[in-house]
């Protein structure tokens, strides 16, 4: 659940058709790759050297220009390569920049760690007009080390297109941890704690640790432990969307959110990624039919690093206004 959309270069969307000066892209490479450049820059010298002094007669000119063209392909390539490592980076940092983090992305996505789960079940209450989530992770310890906690971040917002009216009206209702009513526990459902790291009116960054009652209980190498933690939320503070934000190798992600029957929802979705820009979600929404209410649920497999999903959702006419004003 995220209140904020990246932007990747003030906006734009990669493009090919950029051009990089023969020095930016020999600092964007790394040294082997740099090295590899420069050997075919002076190969490309010395060939053109040696056919326009006719230094040796007998290559003919359809070989010497099949040479340029293959060393002037592979200095495309290697332009290209940089381009989209530099691209890369950039979006990264504005990930970093954006959300203002406070402590290392390898303290929070340490790259031992895989979600084999990632699953986020929201129900909205009609009655109470707020909202019951759960979140799941199955995570397994892929490194050479222990694993001692995951972080979680919750963000909010209830105009997530107009992120200066939010910011105001977070300034003015703040969001409590209090009224999170927050909870975590593993598959044993042994109560675990949490540290929180970042308080801000309208996000909440936390770690939750592999302790219960003072004891703890680390991860280790090839384990795997599902933990779970859950909030309940005011529909005036949580906002008409979920998103999720793809940072360590994640090997399924599951949306699914329950709304009363008799509400005819709008629901859609859509995604952003480094390469692939933003657009509709490759992997559709579908709708079952339960008691009393209506499951809307997304389900994507091995979703690609550094992007992120987002569901949004609309109440019939007049009735968000409603839920906001109460």
């Amino acid at each position: 659940m995220r209140n904020m959309w990246i932007t990747v270069n003030g906006g734009e969307r990669l493009s090919v058709e950029k051009k990089f000066p023969v020095v930016k892209v020999l600092q964007n490479l790394s040294p082997k790759d740099r090295l590899t450049a420069l050997i075919a820059i002076l190969c490309f010298l010395l060939i053109s050297a040696i056919i326009g002094r006719g230094l040796i007669p007998q290559l003919s000119q359809v070989l010497g220009f099949t040479i340029i063209l293959v060393l002037i392909s592979l200095l495309f390539s290697l332009a290209i390569f940089a381009r989209d490592k530099q691209q890369t980076t950039k979006y990264r940092e504005s990930i970093i920049d954006d959300w203002g983090f406070d402590a290392s992305m390898e303290k929070k996505y340490p790259s031992s760690m895989v979600f084999l789960e990632d699953e986020v079940f929201i129900r909205y209450l009609q009655e109470e007009n707020s909202y019951q989530i759960l979140f799941h992770k199955k995570v397994l310890n892929n490194g050479k080390g222990p694993i001692t906690s995951l972080y979680a971040r919750i963000a909010v917002s209830v105009f997530p297109e107009h992120p200066q009216k939010a910011k105001e009206y977070y300034r003015a209702n703040p969001l409590e941890m209090e009224e999170l009513n927050f909870r975590a526990y593993d598959e044993s459902n042994s109560i675990l704690d949490y540290e929180l790291e970042f308080d801000h009116d309208s996000n909440k960054e936390l770690f939750i640790h592999f302790r219960s009652r003072g004891v703890l209980y680390p991860l280790y190498p090839r384990e795997t432990r599902d933990i779970y933690y859950e909030i309940t939320i005011s529909a005036q503070k949580w906002g008409p969307f979920i998103e999720r934000n793809i940072r360590t190798e994640t090997r399924e992600c599951r949306i699914a959110i329950d709304f009363p029957e008799k509400l005819q929802m709008t629901i859609w979705g859509f995604e952003k990624s480094v390469a692939g820009g933003e657009g509709p979600l490759k992997h559709s929404i579908e709708t079952k039919k339960e008691v009393a209410f209506t499951r809307y649920e997304w389900i994507n497999t091995n979703p690609t690093l550094y992007s992120r999903y987002r569901i949004r959702w609309e109440f019939p006419d007049g009735y968000e206004a409603l839920i906001i004003e109460q």
